[in-house]
C-alpha cells in the first residue's frame, strides 16, 4: 500500500468541553496519511486514478467547520469515517492538535489509524 499524506493542514472547528470554549470556532492542526493504491495514477499520470488531495482538504474543512465537538476524539473519528466513507481510500492516519489546550504544554492532541470497511 502506498501513502498520500498532507501535514499541518489548517481547521476551524467548534470544540471543547466547557461551554465558553465553544462559544467561538478554534484552530486545529491536521496531518494525514491516506494509505492507497497509487500504481495506476502514476502509470497514467490521471486525477482520476488517485485522491485528489484538493477535494480531500475542501471536505474535510467542511465537516470541522460544520459540527461542534466536545471532544477532539470526537473530531478526529468524524474525520476518519468522512475520509474513508467518501474516497477510495484503504485506511487513514490523522493527527489532530489542539495547541493551548493543556497550560504550559506544547502540541497537545489524538492520533488514530482507521481501515476502510
Amino acid at each position: 500500500m502506498d501513502t498520500i499524506y498532507l501535514t499541518d493542514l489548517r481547521l476551524e472547528a467548534t470544540l471543547g468541553v466547557p461551554a465558553w470554549e465553544r462559544a467561538l470556532p478554534q484552530p486545529v492542526r491536521l496531518d494525514l496519511e491516506l494509505e492507497v493504491e497509487l500504481a495506476a495514477a502514476g502509470a497514467s499520470d490521471d486525477v482520476a486514478d488517485t485522491v485528489d488531495y484538493a477535494a480531500v482538504t475542501e471536505r474535510l474543512r467542511a465537516v470541522a467547520a460544520d459540527g461542534e465537538y466536545r471532544l477532539l476524539e470526537a473530531l478526529a473519528e468524524r474525520l476518519a469515517a468522512t475520509v474513508l466513507g467518501e474516497f477510495p481510500v484503504a485506511a487513514a492516519r490523522l493527527r489532530l492538535d489542539k495547541s493551548g489546550a493543556v497550560p504550559g504544554c506544547g502540541p497537545t492532541g489524538v492520533a488514530i489509524r482507521r481501515e476502510a470497511g
